[in-house]
């Protein structure tokens, strides 16, 4: 229940107040002008303040979700349990590879891209949580390291493009979007890689798209074998994608 008796109003523009003994041993709400109504609770022997919003009603709602939470021993729904990146990392290809079945070839891209993020964090002292990390400056250490494009060691590297770095940052989106369904990030936490691996991300160095002009597009055909050229003629007037043309000829069937 939310205790009335709890609620104290300050005055606009003076000290933050402390909770004070009589008020921390139970359940209740505090109005703290001008940052709206926080809800303060013992869970175990932690004491635990937490923001609601500025209405009182959606306070009062909250507080009570809470103190039901608290009688049945369950978690709260400001806990959570913080993770450093690397078990972050290998709980969510866990969950790619045994639950939801991914395919190899997507839970290695997965991996390759999450080795950065780790790669990222490895440069602090001592572990860092999920919730610690700043994508910005993740970004910029992308920007930085030189990789192999097709993954071995003995490749020529270069600079990461960025498509290679857009991945990256909707892997990391995905990661952060499986965290926030875990409980691994704060309460009210938004996903920090939304905005980076969005929309608005601009790809600038990728590569030239090569179109047959109607002369070379002639030549390719002219030279194209008896077996090859149906295949690419379909590929070439119709827009096929191969994995269909060749699902079609697998099945003995028309290209559709």
């Amino acid at each position: 229940m939310v205790h009335k008796s709890c609620t104290r109003e300050v005055a606009h523009g003076g000290q933050t107040p402390a909770p004070s003994a009589a008020q921390t041993d139970r359940q209740g709400l505090l109005l703290l002008p001008p940052w709206g109504w926080w809800i303060y609770y013992l869970d175990g022997e932690r004491q635990i303040r937490r923001r609601t919003g500025p209405d009182e009603k959606t306070a009062e709602a909250i507080a009570a979700q809470v103190n039901a939470q608290l009688a049945t021993s369950a978690p709260t729904m400001f806990s959570f349990q913080p993770l450093p990146v690397p078990e972050l990392c290998q709980q969510f290809l866990d969950q790619h590879e045994h639950v939801l079945r991914s395919s190899v070839a997507t839970i290695r891209r997965y991996r390759t891209a999450l080795n950065h993020l780790e790669g990222f964090v490895a440069r602090s002292r001592g572990p860092v949580q999920a919730q610690d990390v700043d994508p910005d400056r993740f970004v910029r250490y992308l920007r930085t390291i030189d990789v192999a494009p097709n993954g071995h060691k003995n490749a020529a590297k270069r600079k990461l493009r960025d498509k290679g770095v857009l991945f990256i940052l909707e892997v990391c989106r995905n990661l952060y979007a499986f965290a926030g369904k875990k409980r691994h990030l704060p309460p009210y936490t938004e996903n920090p890689f939304t905005a980076l691996a969005g929309s608005r991300f601009r790809i600038e160095d990728a590569k030239r798209i090569f179109v047959f002009d109607a002369q070379t597009e002639l030549a390719f055909l002219k030279a194209a074998g008896t077996w090859e050229f149906p295949i690419f003629f379909t590929l070439a007037k119709t827009g096929t994608p191969c994995r269909r043309t060749s699902s079609a000829a697998t099945a003995g069937g028309p290209c559709s």
